[in-house]
């Protein structure tokens, strides 16, 4: 089938996960219920929390890595999200607070 892109995407459930160089500001007070923060003994921190999106694939991952980053700390915080999903992965996908209703 064609793709449309007047179709109506369906809004699904994604576990987001960011990474920085340094907190900025803010945001590691921010609401632990929503965003679990976690800044490390380098500095840098790495952030997840659900969210829906509209998206008509259903690929288990996808990787957004802003043009013009450092490879090396792109390398590194990928690697510092791997080791957080394999030690949290089950507590990341089903938070006890899980702000969306499906």
């Amino acid at each position: 089938m064609p793709y449309d892109s007047r179709t109506p995407k369906p809004i699904r459930r994604f576990l987001q996960v960011d990474g920085w160089q340094e907190c900025p500001p803010g945001l590691c007070e921010h609401d632990r219920r929503v965003y679990s923060v976690h800044p490390d003994e380098d500095g840098e921190v790495t952030m997840a929390g659900i969210v829906a999106e509209p998206r008509n694939t259903d690929f288990p991952v996808r990787v957004q890595i802003h043009d013009g980053s450092d490879k090396a700390q792109v390398l590194r915080l990928l690697g510092k999200i791997a080791r957080w999903l394999e030690r949290d992965y089950d507590e990341l996908m089903d938070p006890p607070d899980d702000p969306l209703p499906f």
